[in-house]
């Protein structure tokens, strides 16, 4: 067997040639159904930074449309972040704290997180 043939048959095993596969209850994901601490393993350096990128755009998204792709009403920081975190609007003090506390480290005045993501 070629690695090529390997590949292919992981591939068809884990998702049936499905990239957007979300399998073992959330914890894996792809055209591979590769765990995170799988990746950590075996994924170079390099890849890590392609994922962030990736995230990135994927936010990118988040912020301007819905789930079904439209547009999304204009939301504060908070709402937004209560919406990433649970999926659902519903807040998260926790959270909330966490992300101030990512305002301080950014040196971004916390008031931000109450103002529209434009």
């Amino acid at each position: 067997m070629t690695r090529k043939q390997f590949i292919d048959m992981i591939a068809t095993a884990e998702s049936d040639n499905k990239p957007k596969t979300i399998g073992d209850g959330g914890m894996a994901g792809g055209l591979f159904q590769m765990h995170f601490a799988w990746r950590v393993d075996y994924w170079p350096a390099w890849a890590w930074n392609v994922l962030a990128l990736l995230d990135e755009s994927a936010l990118q998204n988040f912020v301007t449309y819905d789930r079904d792709g439209k547009l999304r009403p204009s939301m504060t920081a908070r709402q937004l972040a209560d919406l990433f975190n649970t999926g659902h609007p519903a807040a998260d003090p926790k959270y909330d704290e966490r992300c101030l506390a990512a305002l301080h480290y950014l040196d971004i005045d916390s008031e931000q997180f109450d103002s529209i993501v434009e």
